[in-house]
Protein backbone atom coordinates (compact mmCIF):
# COMPACT_ATOMS: atom_id res chain seq x y z
CA UNK A 1 0.00 0.00 0.00
CA UNK A 2 1.09 3.51 -0.78
CA UNK A 3 2.14 5.30 1.99
CA UNK A 4 3.87 8.59 0.65
CA UNK A 5 2.96 11.54 -1.86
CA UNK A 6 5.43 10.34 -4.09
CA UNK A 7 3.97 7.00 -4.48
CA UNK A 8 0.44 8.24 -5.66
CA UNK A 9 1.12 11.77 -7.52
CA UNK A 10 1.28 12.86 -10.91
CA UNK A 11 4.66 13.62 -11.86
CA UNK A 12 3.85 14.36 -15.19
CA UNK A 13 3.24 17.99 -14.66
CA UNK A 14 2.17 21.06 -16.64
CA UNK A 15 2.54 23.97 -15.64
CA UNK A 16 1.60 28.02 -16.33
CA UNK A 17 3.79 30.77 -15.63
CA UNK A 18 1.54 34.20 -14.30
CA UNK A 19 1.89 36.02 -17.86
CA UNK A 20 0.66 33.13 -19.79
CA UNK A 21 -2.54 34.31 -22.03
CA UNK A 22 -5.69 33.43 -20.12
CA UNK A 23 -6.89 32.10 -23.88
CA UNK A 24 -4.35 29.80 -24.23
CA UNK A 25 -3.91 28.08 -21.24
CA UNK A 26 -7.81 27.41 -21.39
CA UNK A 27 -6.83 25.77 -24.39
CA UNK A 28 -4.25 23.88 -23.54
CA UNK A 29 -5.90 22.60 -20.69
CA UNK A 30 -9.00 21.46 -22.32
CA UNK A 31 -6.41 19.75 -25.02
CA UNK A 32 -4.50 17.85 -21.92
CA UNK A 33 -7.79 16.91 -20.59
CA UNK A 34 -6.93 18.09 -17.23
CA UNK A 35 -9.02 20.39 -14.74
CA UNK A 36 -6.15 22.31 -13.63
CA UNK A 37 -2.54 23.45 -13.14
CA UNK A 38 -0.22 24.65 -10.81
CA UNK A 39 0.95 28.39 -11.83
CA UNK A 40 4.95 28.35 -11.07
CA UNK A 41 7.49 31.51 -11.34
CA UNK A 42 10.93 31.18 -13.24
CA UNK A 43 12.16 28.96 -10.93
CA UNK A 44 8.87 26.67 -10.43
CA UNK A 45 8.07 27.34 -6.79
CA UNK A 46 3.92 27.17 -6.86
CA UNK A 47 2.71 30.74 -7.36
CA UNK A 48 -0.86 29.25 -7.30
CA UNK A 49 -2.95 27.10 -9.30
CA UNK A 50 -5.62 27.97 -11.94
CA UNK A 51 -8.20 26.09 -13.14
CA UNK A 52 -10.98 25.20 -16.07
CA UNK A 53 -13.52 27.26 -13.94
CA UNK A 54 -11.39 30.07 -13.18
CA UNK A 55 -10.77 30.64 -16.72
CA UNK A 56 -14.16 29.51 -18.47
CA UNK A 57 -15.01 33.51 -18.89
CA UNK A 58 -11.80 34.60 -18.74
CA UNK A 59 -10.92 36.96 -21.45
CA UNK A 60 -8.70 35.63 -23.60
CA UNK A 61 -6.01 38.04 -23.44
CA UNK A 62 -6.06 38.19 -19.53
CA UNK A 63 -2.54 36.98 -18.39
CA UNK A 64 -3.20 33.52 -15.69
CA UNK A 65 -2.30 36.09 -12.61
CA UNK A 66 -5.92 37.45 -13.14
CA UNK A 67 -7.79 34.40 -12.75
CA UNK A 68 -5.57 32.10 -10.91
CA UNK A 69 -6.38 30.96 -6.92
CA UNK A 70 -3.17 31.81 -4.44
CA UNK A 71 -1.33 31.04 -2.73
CA UNK A 72 -1.06 27.27 -4.07
CA UNK A 73 -2.09 24.72 -1.98
CA UNK A 74 0.69 22.40 -1.64
CA UNK A 75 1.99 19.06 0.01
CA UNK A 76 5.93 18.11 -0.12
CA UNK A 77 6.48 14.95 -2.24
CA UNK A 78 7.81 12.94 0.95
CA UNK A 79 4.84 13.92 3.17
CA UNK A 80 2.62 11.06 4.00
CA UNK A 81 -0.67 10.43 2.46
CA UNK A 82 -2.45 11.47 5.15
CA UNK A 83 -0.85 14.95 5.79
CA UNK A 84 -2.20 15.25 1.58
CA UNK A 85 -5.67 14.51 3.04
CA UNK A 86 -5.67 17.32 5.55
CA UNK A 87 -4.55 19.73 3.76
CA UNK A 88 -7.33 18.65 1.07
CA UNK A 89 -9.92 18.96 4.33
CA UNK A 90 -8.39 21.87 5.61
CA UNK A 91 -8.01 23.88 2.06
CA UNK A 92 -11.17 22.75 0.00
CA UNK A 93 -9.16 22.47 -3.22
CA UNK A 94 -9.29 19.21 -5.43
CA UNK A 95 -5.18 19.17 -6.27
CA UNK A 96 -2.57 19.91 -4.45
CA UNK A 97 0.73 21.11 -6.29
CA UNK A 98 3.61 18.67 -4.83
CA UNK A 99 7.02 20.11 -4.08
CA UNK A 100 10.42 18.68 -3.19
CA UNK A 101 12.74 19.73 -0.82
CA UNK A 102 13.87 22.97 -2.16
CA UNK A 103 10.10 24.27 -2.60
CA UNK A 104 10.00 23.48 -6.64
CA UNK A 105 6.97 22.35 -7.85
CA UNK A 106 7.24 18.26 -9.03
CA UNK A 107 3.90 17.09 -9.65
CA UNK A 108 0.47 17.40 -8.68
CA UNK A 109 -2.09 15.38 -6.40
CA UNK A 110 -6.27 14.91 -7.11
CA UNK A 111 -8.53 14.38 -3.79
CA UNK A 112 -8.66 11.07 -6.48
CA UNK A 113 -5.22 9.92 -6.14
CA UNK A 114 -5.64 10.18 -2.38
CA UNK A 115 -8.80 8.75 -1.78
CA UNK A 116 -7.15 5.76 -3.57
CA UNK A 117 -3.97 5.83 -2.06
CA UNK A 118 -5.44 6.03 1.33
CA UNK A 119 -7.25 2.69 0.62
CA UNK A 120 -4.91 0.81 -1.16
CA UNK A 121 -6.42 1.00 -4.66
CA UNK A 122 -4.41 1.22 -7.73
CA UNK A 123 -3.70 5.30 -8.72
CA UNK A 124 -4.52 6.03 -12.48
CA UNK A 125 -2.74 8.35 -14.11
CA UNK A 126 -2.67 8.96 -18.02
CA UNK A 127 0.12 6.92 -19.41
CA UNK A 128 1.42 10.21 -20.33
CA UNK A 129 0.56 13.55 -21.59
CA UNK A 130 0.83 14.57 -24.98
CA UNK A 131 3.52 16.65 -25.13
CA UNK A 132 3.50 20.42 -26.31
CA UNK A 133 6.19 22.88 -27.07
CA UNK A 134 4.30 26.06 -26.09
CA UNK A 135 6.41 28.35 -28.74
CA UNK A 136 5.84 26.54 -31.99
CA UNK A 137 2.05 25.06 -30.93
CA UNK A 138 3.48 21.54 -31.89
CA UNK A 139 2.05 18.65 -30.17
CA UNK A 140 3.79 15.27 -29.66
CA UNK A 141 3.07 11.85 -27.58
CA UNK A 142 5.01 9.28 -26.20
CA UNK A 143 6.27 5.88 -28.64
CA UNK A 144 4.13 3.43 -28.38
CA UNK A 145 4.83 -0.49 -29.87
CA UNK A 146 2.58 -1.08 -32.66
CA UNK A 147 1.14 -4.68 -32.63
CA UNK A 148 -0.96 -6.38 -34.89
Amino acid sequence: MAKTVAEIMNHELFAVRESDPSGETLGNLLSLGITSAPVVDAAGHPRGVVSLRDLWDAIPQDRVSTHMSTPAAVVRSDADIETAADTIADTGFHHLVVTDDQGRAVGFVSTVDIIRGLRGKPVGHPSAFPHIDVDTGLAWSDDAVMVA
